[in-house]
């Protein structure tokens, strides 16, 4: 009877065992497919564009926005019965939302929109957004605490870690040096991680040349 019980124990702790690591895998196969998939559509996810979207309309699409904010809080009655709306420009700010600007060898130009900044080459419009770069937290990753360590474990893949160059810095928004970034590709399309003292700052989606 002993003997019995302890082949039965036996049996239930590698059920456990046997449980725990699938739920293990399924949890990391989900975080690689969540980023695959998102370089692989070109966009992350709560863009309203991706790679390869026309400039054009990226640009009409957010002056549209500015256009009907400006309209609704600013002027007579501005603001009554929009209280809670997100705003995305300040009136009393000169600096608009888009903003645009070009990098200092005119090789790419910056449609910033806050959350997200698209970047078309500036001798190449129609080829459409060819890289989209973001400051806010993708993929379950916290800016400034996720480390280098975690997102290489989260994306599961075998990338490439390099020293940022000045053309890398192009997609920040503001220039820093000692950064380190963590480049993962997916056919046509890669993913780069940048990190300031080991920790996460920006994360970048472009096509691959």
């Amino acid at each position: 009877m002993k003997k019995l019980l302890c082949i039965i124990l036996a049996l239930f702790v590698l059920c456990l065992a046997g449980c725990k690591s699938d739920k293990d895998v399924t949890s990391s196969l989900s975080g690689n497919t969540e980023i695959e998939t998102a370089v692989q559509n070109g966009k992350f996810v709560g863009a309203d564009y991706g790679i390869g979207a026309d400039v054009k309309e990226v640009k009409d699409h957010y002056k549209k926005i500015v256009e009907d904010y400006e309209a609704i809080h600013m002027g007579e009655g501005a603001g009554e019965g929009h209280e809670h709306e997100h705003h995305i420009h300040d009136a009393n700010n000169e600096d608009k939302i888009p903003y645009y600007d070009a990098d200092p060898e005119g090789n790419y130009v910056e449609i910033d929109v806050a959350d997200f900044r698209f970047y078309y080459e500036s001798k190449n419009a129609e080829k459409g957004i060819v890289a989209i770069a973001t400051d806010a937290d993708v993929f379950g990753f916290v800016m400034g605490s996720t480390s280098k360590q975690e997102v290489e474990e989260a994306v599961g893949k075998e990338g490439v870690t390099t020293n940022a160059t000045e053309e890398d810095k192009i997609f920040l928004a503001f220039n820093q040096d000692n950064l380190i970034i963590f480049t993962c590709t997916y056919e046509e399309r890669a993913v780069s991680f940048y990190f300031y003292e080991n920790l996460l700052v920006t994360a970048v989606i472009k096509t691959v040349k």
